[in-house]
């Protein structure tokens, strides 16, 4: 069963008043935040003593907020590639703590959310070093949080709500499309669905806006409604790798329908209305829109082809029951993690 309490690590747990252990620790300094950053306004950095953790020898790092540890900083270093090491950890760390809440493969981080805190697993390459880290942070000081921390926290919150918004929507609405999908397609055909997706998913703001604008330009005015889509693509760009959903990109393939009937018919009538300038804009929009991507940043195609073709792959392979275990356990620390902030 995985465990629900916070590891005891060598001489070290989380919420250990610092005095107990004060002999084993080295104060780093302010050097030290220019490696890890500062969560808390009051917070210090010491270098601990090398402990074992699960079959393994660690240097520790531990930051101390209100003179209580609130974060324990697992790490190795070597010049050798780590690879192997951060798979069995993460196997372990599944094992010791259940399903990661989130995990990035590019970034190569995993995260689990637990009830007294969270845990992440990231390996790095430094130059020619290559380092794994285990991070983990307890819950209880988030009211010395400095803004930017909040900020922070906030943002990696909503992100990963929107993950599993994604993951919700997915499994509620795509099993049967994904099964049928596996079926029906052959393996160039289903390559090229994903592509397509990928493309209109990568700028997806954008994309969708194609038969919205002609509409709205009917109403508003022309300069923020195209400075709202320029605004809104940006945005998207920054989440674009790490929220990726078959259900939505589906709609968005059904959506993009429209553009021309939307696009011409709008087109048409500001035509005959009289405005010359705006009939041409919308009527020309989905030309426009597609010389607009040319100057966003570059979408890296094969990334979220690969993530939607995961995604079928998993919601084709688990179905009814499976969906929904898989769903409350990976929903359920997102909950706790919002009632800890609000507390």
């Amino acid at each position: 069963m995985p465990s629900e309490e916070a590891p005891i690590i060598g001489p070290y747990h989380l919420g250990q008043v610092c005095a107990s252990v004060s002999e084993t620790l080295e104060d780093m300094g302010p050097m030290g935040f220019e490696v890890l950053g500062r969560r808390f306004q009051d917070e210090k950095l010491y270098s601990g003593c090398q402990v074992d953790f699960l079959g393994g020898s660690w240097d520790t790092t531990l930051s101390v907020t209100g003179g209580k540890i609130h974060a324990m900083l697992l790490h190795t270093m070597c010049s050798s590639d780590q690879a192997q090491l951060y798979c069995n950890m993460r196997e372990q760390l599944s094992m010791e703590f259940g399903m990661p809440s989130s995990v990035s493969e590019r970034k190569r981080r995993v995260w689990w959310a637990k009830e007294w805190g969270s845990i992440t697993l990231r390996y790095r390459v430094i130059g020619e070093l290559h380092g794994l880290h285990i991070i983990f942070i307890s819950a209880e000081p988030t009211a010395s949080m400095s803004w930017l921390s909040r900020i922070r926290f906030l943002a990696r919150l909503l992100a990963h709500l929107l993950r599993q918004c994604c993951l919700t929507i997915d499994c509620s609405l795509s099993g049967r499309f994904c099964r049928s999908f596996i079926a029906s397609y052959t393996d160039d055909e289903k390559g090229t669905w994903c592509l397509v997706r990928a493309c209109e998913w990568g700028l997806w703001p954008l994309f969708l806006s194609i038969p919205v604008v002609p509409i709205l330009l009917l109403f508003l005015p022309c300069l923020p409604v195209l400075v709202a889509v320029l605004l809104l693509t940006l945005a998207w760009c920054l989440i674009r790798y790490e929220i990726v959903s078959v259900t939505l990109a589906r709609f968005g393939g059904y959506f993009g329908l429209l553009q021309w009937p939307a696009s011409l018919s709008v087109g048409v009538y500001l035509l005959v209305r009289g405005d010359y300038w705006l009939a041409a804009l919308a009527g020309l929009w989905p030309i426009s829109a597609a010389a607009l991507s040319t100057f966003m940043p570059r979408t890296r195609l094969g990334q979220i082809q690969e993530a939607l073709a995961a995604r079928i792959i998993l919601y084709a392979t688990l179905t009814g029951g499976a969906l929904t275990v898989a769903l409350r356990m990976r929903l359920g620390p997102l909950i706790d993690a919002m009632r800890r902030y609000k507390r």
